[in-house]
């Protein structure tokens, strides 16, 4: 008799396993195909749902952002495997969501132990510490991350971010170029790493791997205006002029028909950047043009940074009625520095500006072998 029960139980034990295999492919079908609408409705089962059955749902509610619900099938799952890493996993990252990171980590770490092969649980630890601005362990995680499989593109992109933030542009460039072989071509995160490297690359003095990077991002992205704008920069610096011209008519013809409303370079754009002594001068170019009124007008804008990043002055090219006056000129040079304005007729420059002139004429006013002509000094 003692057999037979056996013998009975082991049988409905087999029935309730393949009905639970039965389920467990059903749901996930439906979390394959993204009906987690559908997914979700079999909450209502489940005190007989499998702990594999209870994660399919509590990811359906993960994938509306039902956060709590998540939370609660992954906590249901917990009580009764402690050893369920994924669960924890979720849990992690769940809180990452609802703005409480470092409430996670914990459990990411959790996960991390039962199994330290897993690199998606290193990526959400790093998410976690990256979210807390922990970047030094965020790092850590995402370097562990890329090592491991399967193959996380995500924290490729995020290290070299990581290493701008602090500083370190060297390795922010080693790492960027790492994440390019890496990351989809056809993605936008591809575009904006590839130009992120045109800008280390820039800021290296490096123009030729810099123009490279950049007219990438164009081939993929022609309007693209904020890259155009740098290959201006690019050749600028490389004393390219006609080359830089084609690319500045691309921007004022963009101008013209409005499709530069709402970027960075809505109005004006930098043309240049050089060091002279310990500073760092920006030059900006205005797409508008002087009309009659004699009002005062600034065209070309050069502004004087100290070692810190803090504007210490600004060199303009001013149009007004007095310049009008001047036979051949259209502009000459003004200063604005704190409170006082100083202008320089010693300098003027025709509408056609020659830059070679131009920048040596505002070398000359910052070392002071042109004096100011003028000056008029606000309260």
């Amino acid at each position: 008799m003692k057999k037979l029960l056996v013998t009975v139980a082991f049988a409905l034990a087999t029935a309730v396993s393949h009905g639970q295999e039965a389920i467990e492919k059903k749901l996930e079908t439906l979390y394959d195909q993204s009906e987690y609408d559908e997914l979700i409705t079999y909450e209502k089962d489940s005190l007989h749902l499998s702990n594999k059955s209870l994660y399919l749902v509590g990811m359906g509610h993960f994938m509306k952002e039902n956060n709590e619900k998540c939370l609660y099938f992954m906590n249901t799952i917990l009580a009764k495997d402690s050893t369920y890493a994924n669960a924890y996993y979720i849990k992690g990252i769940t809180y990452n969501f609802m703005g409480t990171p470092q409430k996670g980590v914990p459990l990411l770490e959790k996960a991390i132990e039962l199994d330290d092969q897993n690199s998606h649980y290193y990526v959400g630890l790093g998410d976690n510490h990256y979210a807390s601005n922990n970047f030094d362990q965020a790092l850590a995680a995402y370097e562990k991350a890329i090592t491991l499989k399967p193959l996380q593109p995500r924290a490729f992109s995020i290290i070299p971010l990581i290493y701008h933030q602090k500083n370190e542009s060297k390795k922010a460039l080693t790492a960027y170029y790492k994440a390019r072989n890496i990351i989809d071509k056809n993605s936008q995160e591809y575009l904006q790493i590839a130009y992120n490297i045109g800008l280390l690359e820039q800021l290296a003095e490096n123009y030729d791997p810099a123009e490279s990077s950049f007219k990438e991002v164009l081939e993929r992205a022609p309007n693209d205006f904020e890259t155009v704008a740098k290959l201006v920069q690019i050749h600028f610096a490389k004393k390219e002029y006609q080359q830089a011209a084609t690319y500045k008519k691309q921007l004022y013809n963009a101008y013209k028909e409005g499709v530069l409303q709402g970027t960075n370079i809505e109005t004006m754009f930098c043309f240049d950047q050089f060091k002279w002594q310990d500073k760092h001068i920006m030059a900006y170019e205005k797409f508008a043009e002087p009309d009659d009124s004699g009002s005062l007008f600034t065209k070309h804008l050069f502004y004087i940074k100290d070692s810190d990043g803090n504007i210490e002055s600004r060199i303009q090219t001013e149009h007004s009625f007095a310049v009008s006056m001047i036979k051949g000129a259209k502009y000459v040079l003004g200063m604005n520095k704190g409170k006082t304005h100083y202008t320089f007729f010693e300098a003027t420059f025709p509408e056609k500006v020659d830059y070679v002139k131009l920048k040596k004429a505002v070398i000359d006013v910052l070392e002071g072998k042109i004096k100011s002509s003028s000056s008029s000094t606000k309260n």
